[in-house]
C-alpha cells in the first residue's frame, strides 16, 4: 500500500508538469525564434485571459523582448496602434495574475522609453488619465495605483537598459528630466498619504528610479523631501519594517553621491545636520543584529564623508566662511568622522562577526588626501591637523585591533572567510600606511611602545601568550607596513631612533618566540618521524631546526640522536629522508666531548662501512650501484655536517661562556655543553674520514668510469676538505690519489674542483708536493683537452681551474713546468665555439694570459705578440658571423684586457683585420668598422660599453640593425 501511494503521487507530479509544458508547447509559436515578425501577430493571441497563466507569462516576456529590440520593425504610422495594443492588454490585467502583470508593466515601461518625445509626447500624462480607479469599477484603488507607481519607476532603468542609440537614449532622457520634478512630487505626495508599507515600499523604489535621471538638488524642495525620508527612516527603523528603511537609505545616499550635488556645498551641510540624528537607529538595529541594515546606515554617512571630503575637511578649519557662518556646520562635520570611525571600529571580526569596518576604508584615503592638499597653506594644514591627527591616531589603534586574528574559532572559518580577512588585512595595511604618511614618525614611535608594553607583560608573565600575541603580531604587521615605504635616511635622527626601536622590539618578540617554540616544533617532529605518510616533513623540519636552532636544542640531543638512529635502521625511510637525518645527527654530535663523537658516529654508521667494504672487493655490478651510490651520499653528507665551527644560529646577546648541562647516560660524569658553538677543539672529521679513504681507493679504481659514483664518492673528500681547519698529511694523500684515479680514467667538473682545493690545502709550505701533483694532473689531462669538444664539460672546469692559478699563483704553474703557450693556442680555438660556458671559459683562461703578459713574462709576451693577429681574427669574425648573440658580451673583457695591456699591438692588429675587404661580413661598410675600431681602442674603453659597441657590430655583420627583431632580442641578450 505504501510503495502504491508513493506510485500514485508521483504519476500525478509527473502529469502536473507534463500538463504545463504541453500548454506552452500547444501555443502556435516557437519561442525559440523570438525575432521572427510573426511573433507581434502571434503574441496577442497567446495574451488571451482565456490561456493558461504559463502561456501568458511567455507571450509577456516575448511581447517585452519584441518592445526592447525589434520596435524598429513597426512602421511609424502603426506605433500608435501598438500604443493602444499595450495599455489595453494592460488594462485587461489589472486583476492579475500578478506575474502577468509585473511583465506587461515593464513592457510599457520598454515602449514609453523607446517613444517618449518622439512618437508620444506626454506617455505618463496619458496613463496617470487611463488608469484612474472610476476607469476599473470593482477593482481596489489601491492595486491600479501600485501598477501606475510600478510603471512609472520602470521608466527611467528601462532607458538605462535599452539598446538604442546613444542619441536616442540621450533624447529620451532629457524628457524624462523635464518631468522629473513633477513625477517626483506626484510621487511624494502619494508618499506621505499611504499608510501600507508595500506601497511605500514600491514609491520608494519609483523615487530611487526617477532620483537618477533628475537633479534633485536643485528643486526647492529637497529640504522637505529629506527631512520626509529621515522621518521614514527612523519610523521603519524602530518598528522593524527593513524594506522602508533600506529604500530610504539608498535615496538618500543617492542624493550625497549624485555628482552635481558637489556644486551645492550649503545643501549638503544642510543634509548632513538632518541625516545625523539617524545614529540613533543604528543603535536600534545593531541591538537587533541586523548587520545588513546597519551597513546601509552606515554607507549613507560613508557617502557622505568621501563624496565630500573636500568639503568636510575645510569646514573642521574654524576659519572657514561655512564654519564661521554657523559653527553647528563644524561640530556637525566632526560628529560624522567620529560616526566614521565608530564604523571602523565596529567589534567583532572581520568577515565573521561583522561587515561593516570594511566599508570606511576609502574614505581615511580621501580625508586623508585633501588634508594633504592643504599642506602649501601652513597655518590652515595646523589648524587641521589639531583635529585630525588624534582622529588618525585612533583610527591606527582601531586598525591594529582589527586586524587581529581571532583568539579563538579562526580554524572554524572556511575558506572564503580566511581569503576576505587576509585581503581585509592588506587593505588594514595599506591604510595605516596613509596615517604614517600624515602623522609622521610619531606613529611609529606609538606602535613601537605599544609592542613594547605588550612585550614587557609576556617577558613579566609568558603565561599570557596566548591572549597577548594576537595583539603583538598585529603590532608587528602594523609596523611591517609603515616601514615598507619609510625613506632611507641615515642623517634624519627621528628615524634613526625610532627604527633601532622597531627593530630591538622585533628581536625581543624572535627571542621570546624562538626560546618558547622550538622545543615543542621538536617534540612534534621526533613524534612524525614515524608515520610514514608525513616522515619526509618530519625530517625536513629536524634538518632545518638542527641546521639554525641547534643551539636551542642541547638538551634534546641524546633523544634526537636516538630517534635519528631508530628511524635510519627501521628501513622505512626513503634514501633523502635518510640523507636529512645523517645530516641532523652530524649537527649535534658536534657539541660533544670528541670521544663520545666518535662512539655514536660508529654505532650509527659502522654497518653503512661494512656494507661499502664489501662493495668494494667485488667487480662492479649494475645492481650494486644503488646501494653504493647510497652509501657514498650518506658519508658525504655527514662530513659536511661534521664541522665543528658551522653554526646557524649564533646569538650575538648571549656571552660566549654561557653554557648547559646535559647528563650523559653512557657516563658517570657531566658533560659541560657550550650553548652558542661547539667545545670541541680537535678535528672530529679526521679519524672518521681515515677509516673510510682507504675503501674509497678500492672503489674508485674499480668504479672510476661510473660518473655518478665517482662524483658521490669524491664528495666525501670535497667536503672534508671543506670541514678540516687543521691539514691532515694522510687526507690530503688520499685525496691526492683519488683526484689523480679520476684524471686517468675519466676526470670529471668535480674532479678540477677536489685538485684545486687539494693544492690549496697542501699550502706554499709545500710547493714541491704542490707542484708536481699538478704536473701530474696536467700530463694527464693534456691529451683530452686536444679533442676539447668532446670533454665539453671537464675542458671546461680544468681551463678555469689553470687559469685561476696562472692568475693569482703563476709561480707555481711554472715550477709545475706546465707550458702555457700550448695551452694558451688551445684555448685559442675555443673562441669560435657555440657552446657558451666552454667558450666563457677560453676567453677568461685567454684574458687572463694577455693580462700576465708583461716583463716577468717575456716568453708569454712574445707568443701573444706572434699569435696576436690570430687571436683578433678569430675574437672579430666569432663576434660578427659565428658564435651566437646571447654570448657576445663575453668577449668584452678580452677585448678591454688586449686594449689595455697591449694598446699599440691592438690597434695595428685590428686595423689588419678590419682593413679585410668583406671581413668578417658584406653587410659591412668602413662606416661601421671605423666606428667599431674607435670604440674599442679607445683609451678609456670599458667593459660595459665595448659590449655596446660588440652588440652593434654583431648586429650590422648580421644586417638585424633597426630591425624588429633585434629591438625585441636585445634587451635579453
Amino acid at each position: 500500500m505504501y510503495m502504491l501511494n508513493i506510485l500514485k503521487t508521483a504519476t500525478s507530479l509527473l502529469s502536473g508538469v507534463v500538463e504545463v509544458e504541453y500548454r506552452v508547447r500547444d501555443c502556435s509559436f516557437d519561442l525559440s525564434h523570438p525575432l521572427s515578425k510573426e511573433a507581434w501577430q502571434v503574441v496577442w493571441e497567446l495574451l488571451n485571459q482565456g490561456k493558461p497563466v504559463e502561456v501568458q507569462y511567455v507571450a509577456a516576456n516575448t511581447l517585452y523582448f519584441k518592445i526592447t529590440r525589434c520596435l524598429a520593425d513597426i512602421p511609424p504610422a502603426e506605433v500608435p496602434a501598438l500604443k493602444d495594443k499595450i495599455v489595453n492588454v494592460l488594462a485587461q490585467y489589472v486583476q492579475g495574475p500578478a506575474l502577468v502583470t509585473t511583465r506587461l508593466g515593464l513592457t510599457m515601461a520598454s515602449f514609453i522609453a523607446n517613444t517618449i518625445g518622439l512618437y508620444w509626447k506626454d506617455p505618463l500624462e496619458e496613463l496617470g488619465t487611463v488608469f484612474q480607479p472610476q476607469n476599473f469599477p470593482g477593482v481596489p484603488e489601491l492595486k491600479i495605483l501600485k501598477i501606475l507607481i510600478q510603471i512609472f519607476g520602470y521608466v527611467p532603468e528601462q532607458i538605462q537598459t535599452q539598446w538604442q542609440h546613444a542619441t536616442r537614449r540621450n533624447a529620451a532622457y532629457q524628457a524624462l528630466q523635464a518631468k522629473g520634478e513633477n513625477m517626483f512630487s506626484w510621487l511624494f505626495n502619494i508618499l506621505r498619504s499611504q499608510p501600507d508599507p508595500d506601497t511605500i515600499v514600491e514609491i520608494l523604489k519609483a523615487l530611487n528610479s526617477w532620483m537618477k535621471v533628475s537633479c534633485v538638488c536643485s528643486w526647492s524642495e529637497v529640504l522637505t523631501v529629506i527631512d520626509t525620508l529621515v522621518s521614514y527612516c527612523a519610523t521603519a527603523a524602530a518598528s522593524d519594517e527593513d524594506a522602508v528603511c533600506e529604500s530610504c537609505l539608498e535615496i538618500l545616499s543617492g542624493i550625497i553621491a549624485d555628482p552635481s550635488a558637489t556644486m551645492y556645498p550649503s545643501l549638503m551641510l544642510n543634509v548632513l545636520g538632518r541625516i545625523l540624528p539617524l545614529q540613533a537607529s543604528i543603535d536600534l538595529v545593531l541591538m537587533r543584529n541586523n548587520m545588513e541594515l546597519a551597513s546601509s546606515f552606515y554607507s549613507m554617512y560613508v557617502a557622505m564623508a568621501d563624496c565630500h571630503s573636500r568639503l568636510c575637511v575645510e569646514v573642521v578649519d574654524p576659519e572657514n566662511r561655512y564654519a564661521k557662518e554657523n559653527p553647528q556646520n563644524r561640530a556637525n562635520v566632526q560628529q560624522l568622522v567620529g560616526i566614521i570611525l565608530r564604523c571602523t571600529g565596529t567589534p567583532g571580526s572581520y568577515p565573521v562577526e561583522e561587515i561593516m569596518s570594511s566599508i570606511t576604508i576609502s574614505v581615511w584615503y580621501s580625508i586623508m588626501e585633501e588634508i594633504q592638499s592643504k599642506q602649501s597653506n601652513e597655518a590652515m594644514y595646523v589648524r587641521l591637523m589639531l583635529f585630525f591627527d588624534d582622529v588618525y591616531k585612533s583610527l591606527a589603534e582601531i586598525l591594529v585591533r582589527k586586524a587581529q586574528y581571532p583568539l579563538e574559532n579562526f580554524d572554524s572559518w572556511n575558506s572564503e572567510e580566511k581569503e576576505q580577512f587576509r585581503v581585509y588585512r592588506q587593505d588594514v595595511g595599506d591604510c595605516l600606511t596613509y596615517c604614517f604618511e600624515l602623522r609622521g614618525w610619531s606613529m611609529l614611535n606609538e606602535l613601537v611602545a605599544w609592542a613594547e608594553r605588550q612585550v614587557d607583560s609576556i617577558e613579566n608573565d609568558p603565561t599570557q601568550i596566548e591572549k597577548v600575541w594576537p595583539e603583538i603580531e598585529s603590532i608587528l604587521n602594523a609596523i611591517r607596513a609603515v616601514t615598507e615605504n619609510v625613506n632611507d635616511d641615515p642623517t634624519d635622527v627621528l628615524m634613526v631612533d625610532s627604527m633601532t626601536r622597531g627593530f630591538n622590539v622585533i628581536f625581543r618578540v624572535l627571542k621570546f618566540n624562538r626560546e618558547r617554540k622550538i622545543p615543542k616544533i621538536f617534540q612534534a617532529a621526533i613524534e612524525c618521524l614515524f608515520q610514514p605518510e608525513i616522515a619526509t616533513s618530519s625530517a625536513l623540519a629536524l634538518k632545518t631546526l638542527s641546521r639554525d636552532c641547534s643551539s636551542n636544542l642541547l638538551e634534546f640531543i641524546p633523544q634526537i640522536i636516538a630517534s635519528c638512529k631508530q628511524a635510519l635502521c627501521s628501513g622505512m625511510l626513503s634514501e633523502n629522508d635518510c640523507m636529512r637525518l645523517v645530516y641532523c645527527v652530524g649537527r649535534f654530535v658536534v657539541y660533544l666531548p670528541l670521544d663520545q663523537i666518535l662512539s655514536i658516529v660508529d654505532e650509527i654508521f659502522a654497518p653503512g662501512l661494512t656494507q661499502l667494504q664489501s662493495i668494494a672487493v667485488v667487480e662492479p655490478q649494475a645492481t650494486m650501484k644503488p646501494q653504493l651510490v647510497s652509501i657514498l651520499n650518506m658519508f658525504s653528507t655527514l662530513c659536511y655536517a661534521l664541522d665543528p665551527c658551522m653554526n646557524g644560529d649564533e646569538d650575538d646577546d648571549e656571552d660566549t661562556s654561557e653554557e648547559t648541562a646535559m647528563s650523559d647516560n653512557n657516563s658517570s660524569g657531566d658533560n659541560k655543553l657550550s650553548k652558542k658553538k661547539p667545545t670541541v677543539v680537535s678535528e672530529p672529521l679526521i679519524p672518521i674520514v681515515e677509516k673510510i679513504l682507504p675503501t674509497l681507493i678500492t672503489v674508485a679504481k674499480k668504479w672510476a668510469r661510473d660518473e655518478t659514483v665517482m662524483e658521490s664518492l669524491l664528495g666525501i673528500v670535497k667536503h672534508t676538505l671543506a670541514s678540516l681547519h687543521l691539514s691532515s698529511t694522510p687526507v690530503l694523500d688520499y685525496s691526492i690519489q683519488l683526484v689523480l684515479i679520476s684524471f686517468e680514467f675519466n676526470p670529471l667538473t668535480v674532479t678540477c674542483s677536489l685538485a684545486k682545493q687539494t693544492i690549496l690545502m697542501i699550502g706554499k709550505e709545500n710547493l714541491g708536493m704542490q707542484c708536481r701533483f699538478l704536473a701530474q694532473i696536467h700530463s694527464l689531462s693534456i691529451d683530452r683537452l686536444k679533442n676539447a669538444r668532446d670533454n665539453l664539460e671537464f675542458a671546461e672546469s680544468y681551463f678555469i681551474m689553470l687559469a685561476q692559478f696562472i692568475k693569482n699563483d703563476l709561480n707555481l704553474v711554472k715550477e709545475s713546468q706546465i707550458p702555457i703557450e700550448p695551452m694558451l693556442d688551445l684555448a685559442i680555438d675555443t673562441l669560435a665555439y657555440s657552446e657558451a660556458p666552454m667558450l666563457k671559459a677560453g676567453i677568461y683562461f685567454v684574458t687572463v694570459c694577455v693580462e700576465k703578459a708583461d716583463e716577468n713574462n717575456p716568453g708569454l709576451s712574445q707568443y701573444l705578440k706572434l699569435h696576436g693577429p690570430r687571436i683578433t681574427h678569430k675574437i672579430v669574425i666569432s663576434v660578427g658571423c659565428i658564435v651566437p648573440r646571447s654570448s657576445i658580451h663575453h668577449f668584452a673583457e678580452l677585448y678591454v684586457a688586449l686594449n689595455r695591456n697591449m694598446p699599440a699591438e691592438w690597434r695595428k692588429w685590428l686595423t689588419d683585420v678590419l682593413g679585410l675587404e668583406g671581413f668578417p661580413s658584406a653587410h659591412l661598410d668602413p662606416e661601421v668598422k671605423n666606428k667599431f675600431f674607435m670604440k674599442v681602442t679607445r683609451g678609456q674603453a670599458n667593459k660595459r660599453g665595448v659590449q655596446e659597441a660588440l652588440n652593434e657590430f654583431t648586429l650590422a655583420c648580421r644586417n638585424l640593425s633597426g630591425s624588429e627583431y633585434a629591438a625585441m632580442t636585445s634587451k635579453r641578450f
